[in-house]
């Protein structure tokens, strides 16, 4: 365990590096026999970026920022594109660069949503980047042809959607080997050679997309 009390995970060596094996890296849950590609990480090759990519046909209908209180999500400002065309609100994807500042892309290129989250590099303690709500799993995507993460869990329903918490931490380094916290709603661990992401999956009622990013300031 390290000083938060979580159980850790030691990272090999040869799994940090600089190269795109290593920085594109696939999000998989499996349910009822089928695995499902939820979206994939990259990290960025010149700087410190990070970029997570949704999957999926289901469009977005609402993204924003939020602020975490007393463990409840609250919306602080958010875009309803619900009217916008289905070809900009397909292929998500949110970008956090080293600046702090977060943006929300289409999968046509047009910036749906511009925000800060403060300052966060070096990555000295655990945070909480964002949430994204995903459309019931049975209209995800199965995987095909994608890499085997780190840990890929079994969840239960297939007609239920999933929040998924992406949360960026620090890379602890001893003797040698670098660890991280791991929790026991991890679904995916990230590597980069400077930080690590893991993203948390909890089972939800059936939902429509939304992406939300959270405050640090």
């Amino acid at each position: 365990m390290d000083s938060t009390g979580l159980p850790t995970f030691n990272v090999p060596p040869e799994l940090l590096g600089p190269t795109k094996r290593h920085r594109l890296q696939d999000i998989l849950i499996g349910s009822e026999g089928k695995t499902y590609a939820l979206g994939w990480i990259l990290f960025g090759k010149k700087d410190q970026s990070l970029y997570f990519h949704r999957r999926g046909r289901s469009p977005v209908t609402e993204m924003g920022i939020a602020v975490k209180k007393e463990d409840k999500l609250i919306t602080t400002q958010s875009v309803d594109v619900s009217s916008l065309p289905l070809e900009s609100r397909v292929g998500i994807h949110l970008s956090l660069h080293p600046s702090g500042e977060v943006h929300v892309k289409s999968g046509n290129g047009h910036r749906l949503c511009v925000g800060s989250i403060g300052p966060w590099l070096p990555v000295q303690q655990i945070f909480t980047f964002a949430h994204v709500f995903t459309e019931p799993l049975a209209f995800l995507p199965e995987a095909d042809n994608v890499k085997q993460p780190v840990q890929m869990v079994q969840v239960g329903d297939p007609k239920k959607s999933l929040r998924l918490d992406i949360i960026v931490v620090p890379l602890n380094e001893d003797h040698g080997m670098a660890h991280v916290p791991f929790m026991v709603s991890t679904i995916f661990l990230g590597l980069s050679p400077r930080y690590a992401v893991l993203i948390n999956a909890h089972l939800l009622s059936p939902c429509e997309p939304r992406i939300y990013f959270l405050s640090r300031t």
